[in-house]
């Protein structure tokens, strides 16, 4: 896209490219909510149902903001990652962590 804008406008078309990890659902699929397997971020911060996607089924607990950030940090990587609950959960145990600390 770079070349052909260079050619036909004689102007880059766009300054910054972001390449980033897919993240799948737990059973390895593209998150679709066409699917059923896509996540809701609401539903994770403030609790809600589960995809179908999801084998333990029921709703997800309120993680909060925080551990929904640091769970989809620590799911970050070069390649595509699996979506994994575990990794917000801790990031909630962190939150919690840092929240109580005295002083």
């Amino acid at each position: 896209m770079v070349m052909m804008g260079l050619e036909f406008t004689e102007q880059v078309p766009f300054a910054d490219v972001y390449v980033h990890a897919l993240i799948q659902a737990p059973d390895g699929r593209r998150m679709s909510k066409s699917l059923g397997t896509g996540i809701d971020p609401m539903d994770l911060i403030e609790g809600g149902p589960r995809p179908s996607a999801f084998a333990e089924g029921g709703a997800f607990p309120p993680y909060g903001a925080d551990a929904v950030r640091w769970g989809l940090l620590a799911m970050a990587s070069s390649q595509d990652v699996r979506f994994s609950e575990d990794k917000v959960a801790q990031g909630l145990a962190l939150v919690n962590k840092l929240g109580t600390r005295p002083g």
